[in-house]
């Protein structure tokens, strides 16, 4: 249709007011036949006049970034990341602070930002004692209900049954917790307020297993031994006992409990 050969249509006929077509690349001259074709090879001196739409294709693809870090992808997340998202700072509120009620980011993430980066240190162990267990989510064969040693993968476990009793294993741990906690007034329970110094409560077999690293393992006060199995590396140190003992036994002390 556009070919400058005198057979076609278009260049038969004379044309007036220069109108131009497919978003100004072609050009069709007033009074003769001939045609001219913007020249759309380079559009860096924006060509916004002559060609609009092409120019503004253009320099939106020029003028994409792309993130340093996409949001479906953790593992490039440092605690910068963590302290400075708000989303972040209020779930570090009310997951490890048992906040409760409206969250308030401009009274509280000062604080929190603050919190957050003294929990989460040293920052050159984040990524391998708190990101990497995380997404590689492994957890002891036990927790399954199985008795060899060695760890199952849970982005690669298919089997729903072993998966659920997985599931209620840890919902249990979690609810023992609770209710040692409720018991010996060790909790945050906000109308249970209490001025009396509780004892640290010796961490259980269980507890200790579910720690897969060193620091993480000892933080919660069990003892690390790197060259048993996996699943008992981390385990209840013989040596320890609570610091407040009850006649030298080594049980919890004595708590008020609101009833």
């Amino acid at each position: 249709m556009l070919s400058k050969s005198t057979n076609t249509g278009i260049n038969d006929q004379a044309v007036a007011g220069s109108p131009t077509i497919v978003d100004g690349y072609v050009k069709l001259p007033a009074g003769t036949a001939a045609f001219t074709l913007e020249d759309l090879t380079d559009l860096t001196n924006d060509k916004k006049t002559e060609a609009p739409h092409f120019t503004a294709a253009f320099n939106a693809k020029a003028n994409y970034k792309k993130a340093a870090t996409m949001p479906c992808d953790a593992t490039g997340i440092t605690i910068d990341d963590i302290k400075n998202s708000a989303e972040a700072r209020e779930l570090f509120w009310r997951l490890l602070q048992n906040g409760t009620g409206k969250y308030d980011d401009n009274k509280s993430g000062g604080q929190l930002r603050q919190q957050i980066d003294t929990a989460f240190q040293p920052a050159t162990d984040f990524a391998k004692t708190w990101l990497d267990p995380a997404l590689k989510n492994k957890v002891p064969r036990q927790a399954a209900g199985e008795e060899e040693h060695g760890q199952i993968e849970l982005e690669n476990e298919k089997d729903i049954d072993k998966l659920q009793r997985i599931l209620n294993y840890y919902t249990g741990l979690a609810i023992k917790r609770e209710l040692m906690a409720t018991a010996t007034g060790t909790g945050s329970n906000p109308s249970c307020p209490s001025d009396q110094k509780t004892s640290k409560k010796t961490p259980t077999k269980e507890d200790c297993k579910e720690q897969r690293e060193k620091d993480a393992c000892q933080n919660a006060g069990c003892k690390f031994d790197k060259d048993k199995p996996d699943g008992e590396k981390c385990f209840p140190d013989p040596d320890k006992k609570t610091d407040n003992k009850d006649e030298g036994d080594g049980k919890i002390g004595s708590a008020s409990i609101c009833c």
